[in-house]
């Protein structure tokens, strides 16, 4: 019985294996918040060495630390700080630095670098103006947001006295700190990443693969005539965050040339991003108020942020002009949904929100962190703790947890659908297969001959095996069963390559349907070089046989193929006989 063993024991793998996976996928929700954890760790760790060890500097770099900050606030007040802390600025604050070029180089080859946001910008040595930027932009209602400054120096500026005059235009509670550094002139364009490697190699790839990833979706959409929602809002989501923590670190400066886009793209990320979010978190719950309330709070951020764009490319105000407002909106949505989740939602009773919940949950706390980290660097004296907290990145751990919890449901979504779809074809294949021969059965056979209507030619073969009962009597059924699987193959061999189609009908008996009546003979050939094969190898201690009746349908006969398989069952019997009436 060696044949429908194998195909049992198969079956009962396949049967074990899908019941190993629901194991795994139960076993998730203790994986998951170690998953969190780890992810937190490890980038937290890398972060902190990249800090420590400077890794990610570009060559050629000479930093100019020592430098002296007054800031004039514009009620008239001044102040003096050290390069160390100075205060956040309002529109209409001025902050100068003060600083020296060395003596000991020579900066004909070198350019100034530096950043500051929205602001007005005067650089000068000895009192003369060697660079401006912003007045003009200012005038045309085209501020830009995020500026990086390269300022080409001279052999004339060694050793001189260098202030540089910082005017912020819009917006409010500005960090402008910032690093200045001489850089090679063909080293300008890669100073951002300075420092800055790590970020640029692991948001770089999450946005190259997010962009992939909608792409191939809105192909598929169309295809499917079926729109693929979360997945799109997902990977739509992890395209903006990815852009968002490019462009906030000048990131966006070393991949593209053009300065407004590499300067506003940090605004109009961090603007929209949420809306993907909330969109994908509302499409994923399956209780109705949750998914009103993200709904809701896409709605209105969306609301708000067509708004806002609308009034920037239309020149009446410059999207930095609007980052309270959008900060204020993003920060009251976060914390409603978080609420919403802990006292409303009742999704978590499935593994697959509780993993989406927890994974949202775990960025909003990092999120939070960051604010009272920033807060706290702002607030306490400065010294080299709070120097560390404002440099602190809680923000884009947050962001990889995030996404490395949504991936992770993708993920088990995609293995789930592999598990059902494989389940399927496993179902569909044991409906219409012989468990012990791996032949089609007789439910194909039937919907096969459905088809086959009576303008068609065709021939059917119908078989029985012989000697069945004497081998299961005198050897056992485990030779009867060879016996079966052995009048299979020979079969399905001569039915191989044709056009035609064979399966077991029950018991003893086998059925083929030839579509192509020119190729009878061909097949009878095949038929009697199986038997004498099966004979010559000696499987079986008694001549193997197989008794087989054959009737044909020719196009416009009135006979239904129903009533050729009649015939063809008919004249097996009467074939089977004189094989009967022969041996004895």
């Amino acid at each position: 019985m060696s044949g429908g063993k194998k195909s049992i024991a198969a079956a009962n793998a396949s049967s074990i294996k899908y019941r190993a996976g629901s194991t795994t996928m139960l076993s998730i929700r203790y994986l998951l918040p170690r998953i969190i954890v780890a992810v937190f760790v490890v980038v937290t760790v890398i972060d902190c060495l990249t800090l420590a060890a400077g890794l990610g500097k570009v060559s050629g770099i000479r930093e100019i630390k020592d430098y002296k900050v007054r800031v004039l606030y514009k009620d008239g007040r001044s102040a003096w700080y050290n390069q160390d802390y100075y205060p956040v600025l309002n529109a209409g604050d001025t902050i100068t630095y003060y600083l020296m070029v060395p003596e000991d180089m020579n900066p004909d080859n070198y350019s100034l670098c530096f950043y500051q946001y929205h602001s007005v910008i005067s650089v000068r040595v000895d009192g003369k103006a060697i660079y401006e930027w912003g007045i003009d932009e200012r005038q045309n209602n085209r501020m830009y947001g995020d500026e990086y400054c390269m300022v080409p120096m001279s052999e004339y500026n060694a050793g001189k006295a260098v202030t540089v005059a910082v005017k912020q235009m819009e917006g409010s509670n500005s960090n402008h700190r910032t690093y200045f550094a001489l850089v090679p002139q063909d080293q300008v364009r890669w100073y951002p990443l300075n420092g800055n490697r790590l970020y640029f190699v692991i948001y770089g790839a999450i946005f190259s693969f997010a962009v992939i990833a909608i792409v191939l979706l809105v192909v598929l959409s169309f295809m499917s005539k079926a729109p693929l929602l979360p997945g799109l809002y997902l990977f739509i989501f992890a395209a903006d965050a990815s852009a968002w923590q490019l462009s906030s670190k000048r990131l966006f400066y070393v991949l593209f040339a053009n300065t407004q886009i590499c300067s506003i793209s940090e605004y109009v990320t961090l603007y929209s991003c949420l809306v993907p979010l909330f969109l994908f978190l509302g499409e994923e719950h399956t209780d109705i108020r949750m998914r009103r309330i993200y709904r809701g709070a896409a709605s209105v951020l969306g609301a708000i942020f067509a708004v806002v764009m609308t009034l920037h490319l239309t020149g009446i105000r410059h999207l930095v002009w609007f980052e309270s407002t959008i900060y204020t909106a993003e920060v009251i949505s976060i914390v409603l949904t978080m609420l919403s989740e802990i006292v409303i939602s009742r999704d978590g009773r499935t593994e697959h929100m509780r993993v989406i919940r927890y994974g949202y949950l775990a960025a909003g706390v990092l999120a939070i962190i960051q604010k009272v980290f920033l807060t706290a660097s702002s607030i306490l004296p400065p010294n080299r703790f709070t120097i560390l907290l404002s440099r602190s990145d809680m923000i884009s751990v947050s962001i990889i947890v995030m996404l490395c919890d949504f991936g992770f449901i993708l993920v088990q979504g995609l293995v789930r659908s592999s598990i059902k779809l494989e389940e399927e074809k496993q179902a569909e294949y044991m409906a219409y297969h012989d468990l012990l021969t791996g032949m089609h059965n007789r439910a194909y056979c039937e919907r096969a001959m459905d088809e086959i209507t009576i303008e068609n030619a065709y021939a059917i073969f119908f078989f029985d095996v012989d000697h069945l009962k004497m081998a299961n009597d005198r050897y056992g059924h485990e030779i009867g069963d060879m016996l079966i699987c052995a009048t299979a193959r020979m079969i399905s061999m001569a039915a191989g390559g044709i056009d035609a189609f064979a399966g077991r009908w029950g018991g003893d008996e086998f059925i083929m349907v030839l579509r192509d009546i020119n190729k009878l003979s061909l097949v009878s050939r095949r038929l009697d070089e199986g038997v004498k094969a099966v004979n010559e190898s000696g499987i079986f201690e008694f001549d193997f046989s197989v008794s087989c009746g054959t009737a044909m349908h020719f196009p416009g006969e009135e006979e239904d193929i129903s009533a050729v398989r009649i015939l063809a069952d008919k004249r097996m019997y009467e074939n089977k006989a004189l094989h009967h009436a022969s041996r004895v």
